[in-house]
């Protein structure tokens, strides 16, 4: 049994959270910002951060997370996979905002390009994700599986 299987069924009951803004200057010039989602319930509480370079992407997530309630460890991690942090068009990212990697998740040899979602969307643009999967080098499959 994995270490995720053993821990995925733990009971979580959150009665609210509160997001927390962070801004901290670097000494190259550029201000790096963070959004802390911290939850609490049953008496204690605990802390996740959103990390991007960007620091107006922070300005837009979600107030409205609908966390409270009492789940299993693995049902709020799955609602959590599921809400939309990044609103806007990942394929049409200014120059200032280019990534070296972009990371996608699919299920296994299965890059179908669905009108909903990022890899439609690259599809859209001429950018086959399944022809860039094969051109690369990376660790693929199963290194990421809970």
């Amino acid at each position: 049994m994995s270490l995720w299987d053993s821990v995925a069924g733990l009971t979580v009951k959150v009665d609210g959270y509160a997001l927390q803004r962070r801004e901290s200057s670097t000494p190259s010039g550029w201000t790096r910002v963070t959004t802390a989602v911290v939850l609490d319930g049953d008496g204690a509480n605990g802390e996740g951060e959103d990390v991007t370079y960007g620091a107006d992407d922070h300005d837009h997530v979600p107030t409205d997370l609908m966390l409270a309630g009492t789940w299993s460890l693995g049902d709020i991690s799955r609602h959590l996979d599921e809400l939309e942090l990044w609103r806007g068009d990942l394929t049409a990212l200014k120059p200032q905002e280019a990534v070296d990697i972009l990371v996608v998740s699919a299920f296994p040899d299965d890059y179908t390009p669905t009108w909903t979602s990022l890899i439609g969307a690259l599809h859209r643009k001429g950018i086959s994700v399944e022809a860039l999967s094969m051109s690369y080098s990376v660790p693929r499959g199963d290194c990421c599986k809970r």
